[in-house]
């Protein structure tokens, strides 16, 4: 489906980034030039073995603040992956308790997520054990394990929504992947968080991650846009592109101002 529109066809900009991610998909990232890495990654994907790419910016912005870390980003890698192995085989159990009330009562909810837990699996289970070792294609397929761990989450919690994940799985994928207290942080010392821009057209969420305080004129900047520009490229604070200074929803009409919302403050899935 078409992130943009909401129909089957793609829309330019999703083709665009297919073809940029085709480019690096085999290639390891610079471990050493976080910044370098984010702009050859968005949450759009060439890979035919992962199918929510265009649904799954909240996991890729995760993954993105961990990639942040530079030559640590191989080792929190390793140990996000097996805290979602280990909440994936916890979630699973859950829903597996779910199906016989819901096979009684024809709710697809739990099934649902059980096909996402297996597919969370499969995908996990195919990873190179070496993360130093991992492509781009090999990120972007932990990243759609993550989402798909959090739509199997959602489900297991009974929460039906048709796409995309909402605020408080963000905040438990958040803990998931990012261990404890641990927030990423910029190069010049900045501390970043995952925040809610938004919605898309069909009510997709929209995350991102900013800076949880003021830089520039007593605003937060936006440090990584998953998705994709115009030319299939994300936004990444520090690569030569002007900031983009972050705002509450009633400055979303500015140009220069992306709204945010931290995770702490919106928990829940909303229209605006």
């Amino acid at each position: 489906m078409d992130h943009a529109t909401g129909r089957g066809v793609e829309s330019p900009v999703v083709m665009a980034a297919r073809g940029r991610a085709a480019e690096s998909a085999s290639a390891r990232p610079d471990w050493a030039d976080p910044t370098g890495t984010l702009m050859r990654h968005t949450q759009i994907d060439s890979d035919s073995r992962t199918h929510g790419d265009t649904e799954r910016c909240g996991a890729t912005a995760l993954v993105g603040g961990v990639l942040m870390s530079g030559a640590e980003a191989p080792r929190r890698l390793d140990e996000a992956r097996g805290r979602v192995d280990a909440r994936l085989g916890e979630v699973r159990g859950r829903l597996i308790d779910r199906t016989s009330t819901e096979w009684s009562s024809r709710s697809p909810t739990s099934f649902t997520g059980l096909a996402d837990a297996s597919e969370s699996r499969r995908l996990l289970n195919g990873l190179p054990r070496d993360t130093s070792t991992w492509t781009h294609r090999d990120i972007s397929r932990f990243e759609e394990a993550t989402y798909r761990l959090g739509r199997a989450e959602m489900a297991a919690d009974g929460t039906n929504l048709p796409s995309g994940l909402n605020g408080v799985e963000m905040s438990h994928l958040r803990e998931t992947v990012w261990g404890g207290d641990w927030h990423p942080t910029t190069s010049d010392g900045h501390s970043v968080d995952v925040n809610f821009s938004g919605t898309r057209e069909g009510g997709l969420n929209h995350f991102i991650l900013g800076t949880d305080a003021a830089v520039t004129d007593a605003r937060r900047e936006v440090v990584y846009d998953p998705w994709p520009s115009s030319f299939g490229d994300p936004f990444v604070r520090g690569s030569g592109a002007a900031p983009r200074a972050m705002g509450g929803f009633e400055e979303r009409e500015a140009a220069t101002t992306t709204p945010g919302i931290d995770l702490d403050v919106w928990r829940e899935p909303r229209v605006d």
